[in-house]
């Protein structure tokens, strides 16, 4: 439905036509030739307005471009829970935009931070590529690639690598 947003913009019939009369309905057939394309150009589109991977931008893109909704709900394991998993994100996106464009951290990092944050998301790669897996699978019953190893199941919550900013 969200990428259908896309036919007003790429039909040959002006936005008023579209929203006022039921010329759109002679082109709403495009879709039925076309979907590929317009799948692919509203994905595109959500994909270049996406400008940070924090938990509620990820979210919402993955309801936009696949209909699945709070794919972050997904992002626990035994020794981790959802809330300090989106913590630990967000301390990795501020670690990382301080650096590429202030040139300092408001902490130091580590090299035990480097080897943290890259387990921290091969999880969080490996979880959420199950969790689309799955919601593509119950839509279509078709597996759309083989299950992801996820690999480190023991990694725990660092307070000390996972703090907010003060």
């Amino acid at each position: 439905m969200s990428a259908a947003e896309l036919l007003p913009q790429e039909s040959k019939f002006s936005a008023d036509v579209w929203h006022r009369s039921d010329e759109w309905k002679k082109d709403i057939w495009r879709l039925t030739t076309e979907w590929q394309l317009l799948l692919t150009k509203h994905q595109a589109t959500k994909l270049a307005k996406s400008q940070s991977p924090r938990p509620g931008a990820i979210d919402e893109l993955f309801y936009q471009v696949l209909g699945l909704k709070q794919l972050s709900q997904s992002w626990f394991w035994p020794t981790m829970t959802t809330e300090n998993v989106r913590l630990c994100l967000n301390t990795l996106i501020d670690l990382r935009s301080d650096l590429v464009h202030k040139n300092v951290s408001y902490r130091p990092v580590e090299r035990a931070d480097i080897d943290y944050f890259s387990l921290f998301v091969n999880q969080l790669a490996g979880i959420s590529g199950n969790t689309v897996r799955d919601y593509v699978y119950a839509r279509t019953t078709e597996f759309p690639w083989a299950e992801n190893e996820v690999f480190d199941l023991t990694s725990i919550f660092d307070p000390i690598r996972c703090t907010s900013r003060l």
